[in-house]
């Protein structure tokens, strides 16, 4: 099981990742520590995506890697 991390109150992070229930766990924490709006981490524990502070979400490319790790959504 993976995790999309959503920091700084960016919700439509882990709102993308309905698709994938039952294969990413959504957790939302604030931080002053991480310079990105949401994170998703491989089972071990490596960065697969990305979303740096102050970026829009590009669902788009979220998508493509939580295909390429987790197959395709549900």
């Amino acid at each position: 099981m993976c995790s999309c991390w959503t920091f700084a109150d960016r919700p439509e992070a882990g709102d993308a990742t309905v698709a994938w229930t039952g294969r990413v766990n959504t957790v939302t924490a604030p931080t002053d520590v991480v310079d990105a709006g949401a994170l998703l981490l491989r089972p071990d524990g490596l960065v697969a995506w990305a979303l740096p502070t102050g970026r829009d979400l590009d669902v788009t490319m979220l998508a493509r890697a939580l295909g390429t790790w987790f197959g395709h959504p549900v």
